[in-house]
């Protein structure tokens, strides 16, 4: 029930202002770090949206992915790619984690 009402929410918000409001979040903060699951808290979005606005950010090079499934500025100094396609967001990893926070 939650989630319905998070996709709500998020229904409000077109997809460019999520884009603006998260490229915002990472360059005030540079060294900020998250998992998809810490994104989807912060900006309260469900799983099929944050996939849409990771993706974006993604290949927009607004982001880059750890090889720790983090999600970091691209150009990161401190940012390992992981040997995975740069650009992609993994769906095994974003499912592998939903399991590991829902048994």
């Amino acid at each position: 029930m939650m989630e319905r009402s998070i996709t709500h929410a998020a229904s409000n918000e077109s997809l460019d202002a999520l884009v603006e409001r998260a490229r915002a979040e990472f360059r005030e903060m540079p060294g900020l770090r998250l998992t998809f699951q810490q994104m989807q808290r912060l900006w309260m979005l469900d799983r099929r949206t944050c996939h849409v606005l990771v993706e974006r950010l993604l290949q927009t090079r607004v982001l880059m992915r750890t090889a720790s499934d983090q999600y970091v500025r691209f150009g990161s100094t401190e940012a390992v790619l992981s040997q995975e396609r740069p650009g992609r967001l993994d769906r095994r990893a974003s499912l592998r984690s939903t399991r590991q926070t829902n048994p």
